[in-house]
């Protein structure tokens, strides 16, 4: 008995010895995952935010017409009033625009460029614009976007000759485009205002004189035939001048005139009533259009500064014809005596159409 006991002792105190060399701390076990990130920047395409445009014509001038400040001052008048209006543009006149563009990417950065576009349909014509200046681009609270991100450029397009294919009607327009800094033409973006304003260019400008009997000083007042003898007075038949320009180009005309004299250039002794020539202040003209008559009015004779038609206010507008519109005209020669001769050289009735 007392044998086991100490055996069982032996055992109980082993226990705790074996126990006491297992490991106490636990064993860690880590991983992890990444996600790639990055991205490809777009272009941003130009926005035209704002276009004024300004058509700059040879009407400008007051020396057009010979008369310092009427012919402008008249042009004024017709087309605040409605009697007159332009739609048109001729060689050597200019149309100009101010764009205002936008880019996020800078208008210089982004090599933004700007041109006036003309489109007839199948003939298109481009003329570029120059950078005037540029300023900050900022987005609704105010926060800077670029610093060079609007650009304002200035357009000029000065109509070309009809000789070199420049004649029709055309939309009239600016386009801003970015590709100039990328080597692919394919790459970048366009932004082209719609069709500004519409001009007929080089239109085909024309007069046409129709008389109601055979013309020439060659009736009474009455418009029977009349035999021409000193110190009386021949008529010519009634007749019209008319616009008849290209019918849809709009073109109106300023109706000015003046007369040449007539001179007898054979050997004889042609006498009218002190020389040699049937002056042409002999002549006098009436006429009317709507609702404006000018009474009888001597002829002028300087060709360098031809007459209005319709001479004093508020007659004025009955100067200006639109297509297919004409003035009813008559003319009276007053023979004076003595007068012998036969004064049928260089006499001329010249009409001016000068184009609004």
């Amino acid at each position: 008995m007392k044998l086991l006991s100490i055996l069982m002792a032996v055992m109980l105190l082993a226990i705790p010895a074996i126990l006491a060399d297992e490991p106490t701390d636990p064993v860690t076990v880590e991983t992890g995952v990444g996600i790639g990130v990055g991205i490809t920047p777009q272009n941003s395409c130009p926005e035209i935010t704002d276009v004024d445009y300004f058509v700059h014509t040879w009407f400008d001038h007051d020396w057009d017409c010979g008369l310092d400040d009427c012919v402008e001052g008249l042009a004024d008048l017709a087309m605040a009033a409605g009697w007159a209006g332009r739609s048109y543009a001729f060689e050597g006149e200019a149309i100009g625009f101010a764009v205002t563009v936008e880019d996020k990417d800078g208008i210089i950065d982004d090599c933004v460029k700007v041109a006036v576009t003309l489109d007839n349909g199948y003939d298109p014509i481009e003329a570029g614009c120059v950078l005037d200046s540029t300023e900050s681009l900022k987005d609704e609270a105010g926060v800077e976007i670029h610093p060079e991100g609007i650009g304002h450029f200035t357009c000029l397009y000065t109509v070309e000759p009809a000789a070199g294919g420049t004649y029709d009607e055309y939309w009239i327009s600016v386009a801003a485009e970015d590709r100039t800094c990328d080597v692919d033409p394919e790459a970048g973006c366009t932004d082209t205002a719609p069709g500004v304003i519409s001009l007929f260019l080089n239109p085909a400008v024309s007069m046409t004189i129709s008389s109601q009997d055979t013309f020439g000083f060659l009736y009474d007042e009455g418009g029977n035939a009349a035999v021409p003898y000193a110190g009386t007075t021949l008529y010519s038949p009634y007749f019209t001048v008319e616009n008849t320009a290209q019918p849809n180009s709009g073109l109106y005309i300023l109706l000015q005139m003046y007369g040449t004299d007539m001179w007898d250039y054979e050997s004889s002794a042609a006498l009218c009533p002190t020389s040699n020539i049937l002056k042409i202040e002999n002549v006098d003209y009436m006429a009317s259009h709507l609702n404006v008559q000018q009474d009888w009015t001597v002829m002028e004779d300087n060709p360098n500064f031809p007459a209005y038609i319709f001479q004093t206010m508020p007659t004025f507008a009955g100067n200006f014809l639109g297509i297919g519109d004409d003035i009813t005209m008559r003319l009276r020669l007053n023979i004076p005596t003595p007068c012998k001769g036969t004064f049928d050289d260089g006499g001329e009735i010249v009409f001016v159409g000068q184009v609004v």
